[in-house]
């Protein structure tokens, strides 16, 4: 997948893998080999409930993941996983941040400068920012960024996919 499609240029530093997987149904597999066979993750993509969301917190990462089923009703093997959103600990995330975003020290209002798709059009309170942000393939995601009390440090900063869910490429192939 070409990245570069309309994402927004300050996000090329974040993992591609969360960039590639975001709003993407791909199979268990797929997302234990780019995440690792971190127990939380293996445990909700085995659970029996497949039409419930799952919240995988990898807290040695500082990352949690929130993941659906796309397709619950079909066998275990062949069911195929989307990576609803992520969330990067202000505190505890070690990977890359955005370009320009120092989580040590900024506002909401300057991270919408930094990202948003239309600033004008930015969510803000003191302890919140929210907005949308140009993904890859023409696609929008939403960024909530929460910050605590009285403070210019960022907390979390989530990715939400919006939208219809699109298929990994790989994916098409394993069911066909």
């Amino acid at each position: 997948m070409n990245l570069t499609t309309s994402l927004h240029p300050r996000l090329c530093g974040l993992p591609a893998v969360l960039l590639e997987s975001l709003g993407r149904c791909q199979g268990a597999a797929a997302l234990i080999q780019h995440f690792g066979a971190q127990a939380p993750l293996t445990a909700a993509l085995q659970h029996p409930r497949p039409s419930e969301v799952r919240h995988v917190h990898l807290p040695e990462l500082g990352l949690s993941l929130e993941l659906d089923c796309c397709h619950p009703e079909v066998a275990q093997e062949l069911r195929l996983w989307g990576l609803r959103s992520f969330t990067l600990d202000g505190a505890c995330w070690q990977g890359t941040w955005p370009e320009g975003l120092d989580p040590a020290q900024t506002s909401g209002a300057e991270l919408a400068g930094l990202l948003a798709a239309d600033p004008a059009q930015t969510l803000l309170s003191p302890d919140m920012a929210c907005f949308a942000v140009s993904g890859p393939e023409n696609r929008i995601w939403s960024v909530l960024a929460l910050f605590p009390p009285r403070s210019s440090r960022l907390r979390s900063l989530a990715l939400v996919h919006l939208g219809e869910w699109r298929t990994a490429p790989e994916a098409e192939l394993s069911r066909a």
